[in-house]
């Protein structure tokens, strides 16, 4: 082969083979080590691989490219049967073929795109890898019990963290199908505290790239304590600071962190000033959501040092205000009220357009708009209900938000201007009815249903926006099981909606992966008997409306006996408290009609006003121009050979 220097200008290697004309076709299998730490290791990273491929597939000689297809296909199907479904029963009452649906399809890729991320970055040679302050570093390991005794496994280093993303839909699924690949990454994120001296924003390879706002770590961390997943330290430690307490060793890093950014940011002023900062106001609502996540673990876990600390309920509680209620005496629409809004330091808010297109136009919000964060309180989904004169206000702005959402004209990759299943802001926004009150549930099962149809599908472009490290698809994989996690309330809390299938069977492979599962103390620590695998969690779908009919909740029965009075339910709810080592079950009644959830048959729904009922002529005129200038906004965009692309920092 020849070096030579690419277009790009990197260094390629390219291979010429001097081959005779009559020799006719030449196949050639060509092998790549890759190390991030020396080229003797990508030499041995290679080796060894091949080594670990012959042992565990019996392959008697060299590793072809058709062995490693086929055991690269084998190993993916092993993770994507840690989830089966049973699928829609049909008109006759019995089961069709899963497969042959799209819908079917697009739920196994979600689970393939889910398990992509986060890297595997310590090496196969000799468990290396680069840190964030360019070290190397080694992986540590811990001595995990198994039914047939102990077994030594490496905690892996774990990086190209999307932690912005990622927390609030991909993570938490790591916590149920890959719960080792979920510790392995909170050990990383601490790791790297102790490298950089704070907790990670956005780590790719070993490099901060310090990419989008907030410390949405600590939220990561948090969500996995509350959920239950064991912080196990190392029995041997390669890390600076050597072994220590996991736990309290987290509890520092995700305090510190965040205090920073509220003492940094917030304290002086209750926000950030769009006068200190062009997108104070979503940033408020991320620093916002940071402290929230420690104060709600603190009243989880009775930890009074987090629940009761002033600095972090105030920080936590600094949304408010930016919250603008409206002029006094406007009654107008929601356009000029109820939002979050740009705020100056003297006390003045500056509210733009809400349904200007954050791509098309100079963005005052972290890759949203005003319409978009105006739902954005992860943290305090009931507080954020409070802010609206009542109720029936809130469902009617946020039912309002999901139909002008269906009103944009142009595909899934720009960004919509009201909700947009493209990308992360708007994310929670269709499970907030359920926030509301148990009248307004309904609402949640009709626009997640709905928008999983409009927004996902088995085709190209398939998956909206940008897929995100796994995030969007695991928006849809929980939109389908019915059990959405809302990461960083207290409790661990999950939204309920109709699921999409019938059954959902979810099971653990390997025993390690049980060690630090939240199910780990209900399934009894290991496997039992024979079996090579542990079932833990279980969702049903009965009395299934006729195809094409909008299906709705009924009731919903956990462990089959408890009877959810609401459509939230906590991570303690969700967990067996008889003893058994059976899985955990949600059964889910549904029905064709709208209901109370939780209520009986003579409770009253609610529903909010429908079509131009809910836009005046007022909002109508402005979404008319908005709509104009994004046309010519888009316009100009296709002129370009590669349209702006850029992420906050």
């Amino acid at each position: 082969p020849q070096g030579k220097y690419t277009t790009s200008g990197s260094l390629g290697l390219v291979l010429v083979p001097n081959i005779p004309t009559s020799a006719g076709a030449i196949q050639y299998d060509i092998t790549s080590g890759l190390s991030w730490v020396s080229a003797s290791n990508a030499k041995l990273n290679l080796d060894m691989e091949i080594a670990d491929m012959q042992a565990r597939h019996n392959i008697v000689g060299p590793v072809t490219f058709d062995d490693c297809h086929s055991k690269t296909h084998d190993e993916w199907n092993k993770i994507l049967n840690r989830v089966k479904v049973v699928p829609r029963r049909n008109s006759t009452g019995t089961a069709g073929d899963a497969t042959l649906t799209n819908q079917y399809r697009t739920f196994v890729a979600s689970v393939y795109n889910v398990h992509r991320i986060p890297t595997r970055y310590d090496e196969t040679a000799d468990g290396s890898f680069v840190r964030l302050n360019f070290s190397i570093g080694q992986a540590d390991t811990i001595n995990v019990p198994t039914s047939t005794g102990t077994k030594e496994v490496a905690i892996h280093r774990r990086s190209d963290l999307s932690i912005w993303d990622i927390y609030r839909t991909h993570m938490p699924l790591m916590a149920w199908l890959s719960p080792k690949v979920a510790h392995d990454t909170a050990h990383t994120m601490l790791a790297m505290k102790d490298e950089q001296g704070i907790l990670p924003r956005w780590p790719l390879a070993n490099v901060e790239t310090n990419c989008m706002v907030g410390r949405h770590s600590a939220v990561i961390l948090a969500d996995f304590m509350m959920k239950g997943l064991p912080f196990v330290a190392p029995h041997t430690s390669n890390s600076p600071n050597g072994p220590d307490n996991l736990f309290n060793r987290s509890i520092d890093a995700m305090v510190s962190a965040v205090k920073a950014q509220c003492l940094e940011s917030i304290d002086q002023h209750g926000f950030v000033p769009q006068d200190h900062d062009s997108m104070g106001a979503s940033k408020t609502l991320d620093y916002a959501l940071d402290a929230g996540a420690l104060v709600n673990l603190g009243t989880t876990l009775n930890i009074p040092s987090l629940a009761n600390d002033v600095e972090l309920q105030r920080c936590s509680q600094s949304y408010r205000n930016v919250f603008f209620a409206g002029s006094p005496g406007d009654n107008r629409t929601s356009e000029t009220k109820w939002l979050i809004c740009p705020k100056y330091a003297n006390g003045t808010f500056s509210c733009p357009n809400p349904y200007l297109p954050y791509f098309l136009f100079k963005e005052k919000y972290t890759e949203g708009n005003g319409a978009q964060y105006r739902f954005y309180v992860p943290h305090d989904p009931r507080g954020l209900v409070s802010l609206f004169p009542s109720p029936d206000d809130f469902v009617n702005t946020l039912q309002q938000f999901f139909q002008i959402g269906t009103e944009w004209p142009f595909d899934n990759t720009l960004p919509n201007w009201a909700f947009w299943a493209g990308n992360e802001p708007s994310l929670l926004a269709p499970y907030l009815f359920n926030y509301a009150g148990p009248q307004y549930a309904h609402l949640t099962q009709y626009w997640v249903q709905k928008s999983l149809e409009r927004y996902y599908n088995d085709k190209p472009g398939g998956i909206p926006g940008n897929d995100d490290y796994g995030t969007m698809s695991a928006f849809l994989y929980f939109g389908y099981c019915g059990v959405y996690p809302v990461a960083s309330t207290a409790n661990a809390e999950y939204a309920l909606t109709t699921p999409y299938f019938d059954e959902f069977h979810m099971s653990i492979d390997d025993e390690v992966d049980l060690y630090f599962s939240p199910w780990r103390g209900q399934l009894g620590g290991s496997f039992a008997g024979n079996d090579t695998s542990a079932k833990f969690l279980i969702i049903k779908a009965h009395n299934r409306p006729a195809n094409g009919t909008m299906a709705y909740i009924q009731r919903v029965v956990v462990n089959g006996v408890t009877e959810v009075q609401g459509p939230i339910l906590t991570q303690r709810q969700l967990m067996r408290a008889d003893g058994s080592r059976a899985p955990s079950t949600i059964d889910f009644y549904l029905t064709d009609k709208p209901t109370v959830f939780g209520g009986g048959p003579d409770d009253v729904v609610y529903q909010p006003p429908r079509g131009e009922g809910l836009i005046d002529p007022l909002l109508r005129a402005t979404l008319d121009r908005t709509l104009a200038d994004s046309h010519i906004a888009v316009k100009n965009l296709k002129s370009l050979k590669r349209p702006p692309m850029t992420r906050s920092n």
